[in-house]
């Protein structure tokens, strides 16, 4: 849909400055969660922002189409939205076949510095990037319901963490899509993955 940066919200865009504080003062709040994309059930419409120089947020319907810009007073913390949450809360995954996994690992680079008995001394990370083996592309596999697919983005393998993609996805209700199986994914430039990089929707035939 765009190959522009999405940024991601918490929950308390949905609230006015007014609301949030009241919240943060309760000492009730159970912490934020994070998605890129919001839906608007009065008008049947989703939101992302995106990362440019306006910061605009972009509305736009079930089927993909762009339906212009949002004004000031039509954002999240404005009107009637609700967060569309996202299946998987981490950027981490196996081999395991599920809802969405890697299928296969295409190793590019190897991070050589980790062979340096000095290397990560005095980091203020504690050589964290140090664990990292190699930096490459994942072959992801997504299930749907009627046919899977399978798509490519930036990829880390690490000893401890396995594989850490650049890829958020969001399996939409279908209550938001009059019945249609629909999935955003959401794909940064991190590791390398400009080319890759964007905004997609998968709709059911």
């Amino acid at each position: 849909m765009t190959d522009q940066q999405v940024e991601e919200n918490s929950d308390m865009v949905l609230f006015s400055e007014k609301e949030r504080k009241a919240i943060i003062d309760s000492g009730e709040y159970p912490g934020s969660i994070y998605s890129h994309v919001f839906y608007n059930p009065s008008e049947g419409v989703f939101g992302i922002k995106l990362i440019t120089d306006n910061r605009e947020w972009v509305k736009f319907n079930a089927k993909g189409e762009i339906l212009g810009t949002l004004a000031s007073e039509e954002n999240p913390h404005h009107t009637s939205w609700k967060m569309v949450e996202k299946e998987l809360e981490s950027n981490y995954f196996t081999k395991k076949p599920s809802a969405l996994y890697i299928r296969y690992f295409a190793k590019q680079t190897y991070n050589w510095s980790r062979l340096n008995p000095f290397a990560g001394i005095g980091s203020t990370t504690g050589g964290v990037e140090l664990n990292w083996l190699w930096i490459g592309e994942a072959f992801m596999e997504l299930k749907l319901a009627k046919e899977n697919i399978i798509f490519k983005t930036g990829c880390k393998l690490s000893e401890s963490h396995g594989y850490q993609t650049v890829v958020s996805s969001y399996r939409v209700p279908k209550e938001y899509t009059q019945g249609k199986e629909v999935v955003f994914l959401y794909q940064n430039k991190y590791n390398g993955n400009e080319e890759n990089a964007g905004w997609y929707i998968i709709i059911e035939k």
